[in-house]
Order: structure tokens, then sequence, then C-alpha cells
């Protein structure tokens, strides 16, 4: 999920810091947090045609992640705010090793039409620059 992602209060969520402007939920995979949010009449919009990005390296975390983390590149220039993972593969082509990541966009939102591409490129701005705001207010005044 895209830092700053606006939830409805009713809706928890544990967060972990996963790469700069994303975050990755913890307790709810993504039909658990589909349901809560139509609990709440918000909407968490499935997005067709899968996103695929591969990373090449040896089998492990790091290279997963880094597939994972060009993944939500191709999201963030869609400008959804919510990306799920559905596959992840460990290939090798012609003896060189490759971890294939492969999911879908996602869009959390209260309308229960999805929003313009300006639209939500609009309200990512509104949200980095309140994070921006939040943070320089945040930092002590020097003396």
């Amino acid at each position: 999920m895209q830092t700053g992602t606006v939830m409805p209060e009713s809706v928890w969520v544990e967060e972990g810091s996963y790469s700069p402007g994303w975050e990755v939920i913890k307790n709810l995979n993504g039909d658990s947090l589909d349901r809560n949010l139509r609990k709440s009449n918000w909407n968490f919009f499935f997005i067709a045609g899968s996103i695929h990005a591969i990373s090449w390296g040896p089998g492990n975390g790091i290279t997963a992640r880094c597939a994972a983390i060009r993944a939500l590149a191709k999201t963030k220039l869609k400008k959804f705010n919510c990306f799920e993972i559905t596959e992840v593969t460990i290939r090798r082509l012609l003896g060189i090793p490759y971890v294939s990541v492969v999911g879908h966009s996602r869009h959390v939102q209260e309308d229960r039409v999805l929003e313009s591409s300006a639209r939500r490129g609009q309200q990512i701005l509104e949200i980095a620059s309140q994070r921006a705001l939040n943070e320089t207010t945040a930092l002590p005044r020097p003396a």
C-alpha cells in the first residue's frame, strides 16, 4: 500500500515499511482487506491486467524484493495506491537464476466509481505535501 493512503477509521491495518513510499500490510490479505473496506462502504478496486517484473540473481529475499519494487514502480506510474502480489517464482534462463513477481494494481477509495488517473495523481501529490508539512513541523526549531 502506498504510504499515506487514506483508509476508513473502522479498518485497522498493521503496516510495515517496505520500500520508499510503500508499506506492506501485515495483518490482512487482499480478500480480508476488501471485505473490511466494503463493510465501511469503501471500495478496493481490482485492476485487470497483471503486472510482471523480474530481477536477476539467486532466488532469495533480496532478489524477490527488487522484483517487487520494480512492479511497485509500474503501479505508481498508473497512479494506483495498492499492489497485490499474486505470484513469486524462481526461474532460470540459460542457467542464470531470476525471480519473477506477478500481481495486480489495486486502489482504495470511498467513491464507488474509480477516479480518473489525473484525480488519483492529484491525491498522491496532496498526501505527499501533507506528509512533508508534517515532517517539517515536527523538526525542532533552532534556538
